[in-house]
């Protein structure tokens, strides 16, 4: 739910125009050009609308001939067809440009999001400042496209009130006093009004959210079974109705002062068209009026009025676009926590030694009261295997964090052959590493993009020889159309489904084509049974000999391929060597291998007499 921001305002509504004006001016001219042929156009039409009938009345009050009076209805007409066609013609141009600027901050946000400090990912505000400023972009009526119109009526109606006050100082400067007062009057009440039906917009966001969510899960083919099984049927639709009611209740209060407003304009304006139009009569009267001259300034009286409201609803709308182009810029100027193209460039060289090191390095999550690590000590060498184990919760997914860069330690350094890694652009930083992770970015697209992620050209041979590394080639042989295969069924109908086992290779050959010169694994195999398991760790050893190897995991598969272990418990490290040096300690780690061992134990016929073989110990 996007939440109003109790501070004041970052940019003023005048600066938030100017930035629209020069964003257009960047990236679209025509949309300035277009909006003052607009707005030119339309006070054209309103000024030949106020005096087409007036002045064809004149014609036939003042006994015109025929000619003459057809004359002056063609010109009308004309000029009219004219003005309105090309009026059209514009606002349906101006869309195309409108909505190129508004994609364009799309892509602005899109890019924020993907290429912010990672911090900012986890951290509440953050996301709630990019739910407000996706607000402003979400759709045509959004503040980043609906702006230009805004601004278009805004001028045009200023230069209509300039006119129809020029007109009306001819008459009366009371009268046009009268219709000023009760259009700011009706204006005001309006905004009341608006501002009571706006209080309940949250509690609306709220309910719309849920009937979404409701409706999304009743949808949602995952829980398919569930409500089959379980009748969830009748309660989704109870919850779903009981939203749907207190809905129901919101917008009728909400609707009811809008009523009121509209009551209240109709109030306003009744009393003073009944003024205005006894006084004009008066003076028709008095002053022997032509028809066409009283209807003149009826229509100018009206028209001013109008103007006036216009102007403050338009200058209201801006206000509240503004806000929504404030949280915006807001969340694009967001500031960096780590330094990117201003830190020291870096470039990944696999067959180049790297070190990592962690020095006095202690974290703790904002707002924890507990840190995560304190005064940690560690060297992952060049070249070497390192297995990092322990419960859940003991910190592994952490440590991972800091060292790829995601994470900056609270106190402490990350030393990358000596050097912080704070100095150096994170994403250069990033590029050291292939890592796989317990959420898989699998992209529905095909098999071949999956693995090159959009590496234009893609190297084919390259690719086929990281998927006959990773074991996947036997299924891929079997698929009518090989790497062209489309993965997903959410996008394409004809896509396929990958087996948790087919999705970790899939990873493995994304891993190995990116060719970097270390390797962080982080409880990749979690959703895998122990012989599948066994079988990807033997994958991953063989196949990252020579390269810094990180190998996180609460299950000990991986630890006896691996150069070291280390077993973490509470943020520390307690135990640390070989696989076999561990086992003689009779520590922590043996304890947990001996109770972790039972479910790695196969099946195997041999000689038609089945046996029980251990996975640990083939």
């Amino acid at each position: 739910m996007r939440k109003e921001d109790p501070i004041k305002p970052r940019y003023t509504m005048k600066e938030n125009s100017r930035y629209m004006f020069q964003l257009a001016w960047q990236q679209r001219k025509s949309v300035i050009f277009i909006m003052l042929s607009i707005t030119f156009l339309s006070v054209i039409v309103q000024l030949l609308e106020l005096f087409i009938t007036p002045i064809l009345l004149q014609q036939i009050e003042m006994k015109a001939s025929l000619y003459t009076f057809i004359k002056w209805l063609i010109l009308f007409v004309l000029l009219l067809m004219s003005t309105k066609g090309g009026l059209a013609y514009l606002k349906t141009n101006t869309l195309l440009g409108r909505l190129n600027i508004r994609i364009y901050l799309i892509s602005q946000l899109s890019q924020k999001m993907q290429q912010t400090s990672y911090p900012n990912l986890e951290d509440t505000r953050f996301l709630e400042k990019y739910e407000s400023a996706n607000y402003s972009v979400m759709t045509n009526g959004s503040a980043t496209e609906i702006f230009w119109e805004t601004m278009s009526k805004i001028i045009q109606n200023f230069f209509i009130f300039v006119i129809y006050l020029f007109l009306l100082s001819h008459l009366d400067i009371t009268l046009a006093l009268l219709v000023g007062v009760t259009a700011v009057c009706s204006f005001f009440y309006h905004q009341r009004k608006n501002k009571q039906a706006q209080l309940s917009r949250f509690a609306e966001e709220k309910l719309m959210k849920e009937l979404n969510y409701i409706q999304q899960k009743g949808e949602d083919f995952s829980y398919a079974k569930d409500i089959r099984l379980f009748q969830q049927k009748n309660w989704l639709k109870e919850i779903y109705q009981t939203a749907f009611s207190n809905y129901q209740k919101l917008m009728l209060k909400k609707e009811s002062y809008y009523l009121q407003a509209n009551l209240a304009d109709i109030g306003l304006n009744f009393v003073r068209n009944g003024i205005v139009y006894a006084y004009l009569l008066y003076l028709s009267m008095s002053q022997s009026w032509l028809v066409s001259e009283f209807l003149l300034y009826f229509l100018a009286i009206s028209g001013f009025s109008q103007g006036i409201q216009m102007i403050l609803t338009e200058m209201s709308n801006l206000n509240k676009y503004s806000l929504d182009i404030n949280h915006l810029r807001d969340f694009l100027e967001t500031e960096e926590l780590f330094l990117f193209e201003e830190g020291k460039s870096l470039t990944a060289d696999k067959h180049q030694s790297y070190e990592i090191s962690l020095r006095g390095l202690s974290f703790t999550y904002p707002g924890a009261k507990k840190a995560t690590f304190e005064d940690l000590n560690l060297t992952f060498h060049a070249g070497e295997s390192v297995a990092i184990v322990g419960l859940n919760g003991a910190g592994k997914t952490t440590l991972v964090k800091i060292i790829c860069g995601f994470l900056d330690p609270t106190h402490g350094e990350v030393l990358l052959n000596g050097i912080n890694i704070k100095e150096y652009n994170r994403r250069d930083y990033y590029r050291l590493f292939s890592a796989v992770f317990q959420q898989f970015s699998v992209i529905e697209t095909t098999i071949l993009e999956n693995i090159t992620q959009g590496e234009n050209p893609i190297q084919f041979e390259k690719a086929k020889d990281c998927i006959q590394l990773a074991g996947l080639q036997p299924m891929i042989e079997r698929l009518p159309q090989g790497l062209s295969t489309l993965l997903g069924k959410k996008v394409y109908e004809k896509g396929i489904e990958l087996s948790g086992g087919q999705i970790q290779r899939l990873m493995l050959a994304r891993a190995l084509y990116k060719e970097a010169p270390m390797l962080v694994l982080d409880e990749p195999t979690a959703a895998l049974d122990p012989i599948a398991e066994n079988d990807i760790y033997q994958k991953y050893h063989q196949l990252t000999k020579g390269h810094l190897a990180i190998f996180i995991s609460h299950r000990l598969a991986s630890t006896r391929f691996c150069d070291r272990v280390l077993y973490i418990e509470e943020g520390k490290v307690i135990e640390e060597g070989t696989h076999e040096d561990l086992m003689q300690k009779n520590g922590k780690y043996k304890a947990l291998f001996e109770v972790q061992s039972k479910y790695y134990q196969e099946e195997v016929e041999v000689d038609g007499e089945v046996k029980n073989e251990s996975i640990t110990d083939a």
